[in-house]
Formats: structure tokens, C-alpha cells, sequence
């Protein structure tokens, strides 16, 4: 019962360790963002938090588990996460502050072709071709 405990202890103390250390490197990459302007500043920001997805995802990794798709698996998750809520997050802070919206198709059919070529490219063509026809 008392290492039940102990363990409990760690592991809120190194996830909290964890979160506060992926906190301060948002922040400092937002603050450098900041100081170099738009178009460099959004690049920054987008390469500090796939870093650390990376990184997390690289750590699970390194567990010695033996489930090679586990990365790709978590990145179907993270795309599909953040692909739901970029939408979904648009249209609802639209709606609350537009009421009503115009949409661009064109841009719209751009963007998701291009996340569909990526993900197709990344993800989903790597599990059908074996790696012996590489």
C-alpha cells in the first residue's frame, strides 16, 4: 500500500515537472515570436510545439515497447485532434462574433487538399508498403 502511494507522489510531481518545463518553452518561444514579427514568429511557435510532440512521442518510444506504429498511431491522433478543432474552433468563434459567415471555398479546398496529400504521404502510405519494397 505504501509504494501504491510513493508512486502516485512521482508521478504527479513529474507531471507537473513536465508540464511547467512544456509551458516555459511555449513561452519563450512565443516572447522570441514576439520580437521577430509575423511571418517568422508563427513558424517558431508551430516548430517549438511539434518539438515537443516529438519529443514525447520519442520518449514513449525509447520505452523499449514493441509497437512500431505507436508513433504514427499518436500522430493520426494529434492531426486529428487538432484538424477537429481548428474547424470546429473556427466555426464556433464565427458564429459567436459574426453571426453570419461567408466561406472561401477555394481556400477551404486547398487547405484540406493539402493536409490529405500529407497525411496520405505520411501516414497512410507507410502501412501499405512493406518495407522490403523500399
Amino acid at each position: 500500500m505504501g509504494g501504491g502511494i510513493s508512486f502516485s507522489i512521482l508521478f504527479a510531481w513529474l507531471f507537473l515537472v513536465i508540464l511547467f518545463a512544456a509551458f516555459g518553452v511555449v513561452h519563450h518561444a512565443e516572447c522570441l515570436a514576439h520580437k521577430l514579427g509575423e511571418p517568422y514568429g508563427t513558424l517558431i511557435l508551430t516548430l517549438s510545439v511539434i518539438g515537443l510532440e516529438v519529443l514525447m512521442i520519442v520518449t514513449v518510444m525509447l520505452t523499449k515497447s514493441e509497437n512500431p506504429e505507436m508513433a504514427r498511431d499518436t500522430m493520426f491522433g494529434v492531426l486529428m485532434i487538432v484538424v477537429n478543432g481548428l474547424f470546429g474552433g473556427a466555426i464556433i468563434f464565427g458564429a459567436l462574433r459574426h453571426r453570419i459567415q461567408e466561406v472561401n471555398f477555394r481556400s477551404t479546398e486547398t487547405y484540406i487538399g493539402g493536409i490529405i496529400v500529407l497525411v496520405g504521404v505520411g501516414l497512410v502510405l507507410p502501412g501499405f508498403v512493406k518495407a522490403e519494397h523500399l
